[in-house]
């Protein structure tokens, strides 16, 4: 079934994405990965209080994530964009 899966969402727009709240497959939808970001100021706020620099551009954070596009939200995390 996962290998079903897999092949069915290899034809459509997908976010490979590892980090904090994600799926085991680490595979997303757009909407998934979006709904995951909607959490990165409570993350931020974790990882700089385990002493990590989390910096992005000149954007202020974690204020700024509002004002982020899916493109920053994916090169932000290190995820991966795939369209079909």
């Amino acid at each position: 079934m996962y290998l079903h899966n897999c092949s069915y969402i290899s034809k459509m727009p997908h976010i490979v994405y590892s980090g904090i709240g994600a799926k085991e497959s680490e595979i997303h939808s757009i909407e998934e990965f979006l709904n995951i970001m909607q959490y990165a100021s409570f993350h931020y706020h974790e990882m700089t209080s385990l002493g990590f620099e989390m910096e992005y551009k000149n954007y202020l954070l974690p204020d700024d994530f509002i004002n982020f596009t899916l493109e920053e939200w994916i090169d932000y995390t290190g995820a991966t964009y795939y369209d079909s």
